[in-house]
This record gives C-alpha cells, sequence and structure tokens, in this order.
C-alpha cells in the first residue's frame, strides 16, 4: 500500500500490488480523527468506505507527521 496526502511523498509510486490510499482528517465530537480511504481512479465515483478491521502503519517519520501521531490509523476499505 502507497500512503500518499499533504506531507507525504512516496518513495514508490503507486502500483497495482501497492494500491494508493490518502490520510483523511475528520472533526467530531471528540476532535480529529484520522484514517486512510483508497484513492479512487480518476473519473470513477468514489464508493461509500468503512472500516473493515485494517489497520496501517508505518515507522517512517512523514507518516507520523502527517497522521499527528505515532500509532496505527484505521483503514476504511469496506464497501457493501
Amino acid at each position: 500500500m502507497t500512503v500518499i496526502g499533504p506531507g507525504l511523498d512516496p518513495v514508490f509510486p503507486a502500483h497495482e500490488d501497492r494500491p494508493a490510499v490518502q490520510l483523511v482528517a475528520r472533526e467530531g465530537l471528540d476532535g480529529v480523527t484520522i484514517h486512510a480511504v483508497p484513492v479512487t481512479p480518476e473519473g470513477e465515483p468514489a464508493p461509500w468506505f468503512m472500516f473493515g478491521g485494517t489497520f496501517i502503519f508505518s515507522s517512517d517519520s512523514r507518516f507520523r507527521r502527517a497522521a499527528g501521531h505515532y500509532g496505527a490509523v484505521p483503514l476504511h476499505d469496506r464497501v457493501e
């Protein structure tokens, strides 16, 4: 998986074997939450993604800086 987004300069380009996901920040009642969603190819409608039970993590400092904390981020990759 290739994480893309502000503050992240991917070492490897996204590929079929390493699909792109982007970090999303949402403001809620408990403050800001961060999760990742798959990048939808341009020109295709974006489905509604939900949490499917997978977390992503990297020890790379760019990931920690982009996520705002040192820890795992939920991956919203489930579609029904």
